[in-house]
């Protein structure tokens, strides 16, 4: 009797950190998603600018880049631009990392868009994920 309700107890934790771990991916795709929508996102003002840091921060935690690899990136993002910016040399990417702003400028009031810097390691695994906010 006490090895069924141990196997039932033993099965109801499985099922619970199965549903937990799938819940977590759909956010994390329900995140990447947001993030990839706003690099196509028209930034005319400083505080749209703003907006769209706000999400970059809110989101990127959520996205758990960092268990993924450069295909994964690549299917999520689309091709990332070589960080080849002082910005990225300054914070430890090299050139074969990427990075991806939020935003399209629109206007000659903005001057920096919100940044995300993603770092590969030699087998193409996220290294690791930086962000540049501007609020």
């Amino acid at each position: 009797m006490r090895t069924s309700r141990s196997l039932g107890v033993c099965a109801l934790v499985s099922l619970w950190a199965c549903a937990s771990s799938g819940e977590s991916e759909l956010r994390a795709q329900q995140s990447r998603a947001d993030l990839r929508s706003a690099m196509q996102v028209q930034v005319d003002s400083r505080e749209r600018r703003d907006e769209q840091s706000k999400l970059l921060a809110e989101r990127v935690e959520r996205a758990n880049l960092e268990s993924t690899d450069r295909p994964g990136i690549l299917a999520a993002f689309g091709p990332g631009k070589p960080c080849v910016l002082e910005l990225c040399e300054k914070h430890g990417f090299i050139d074969t990392d990427w990075y991806y702003e939020l935003g399209v400028p629109a206007s000659d009031q903005v001057k920096q868009l919100p940044l995300l810097l993603v770092g590969f390691d030699p087998h193409d695994h996220v290294k690791r994920v930086f962000t540049l906010t501007t609020h």
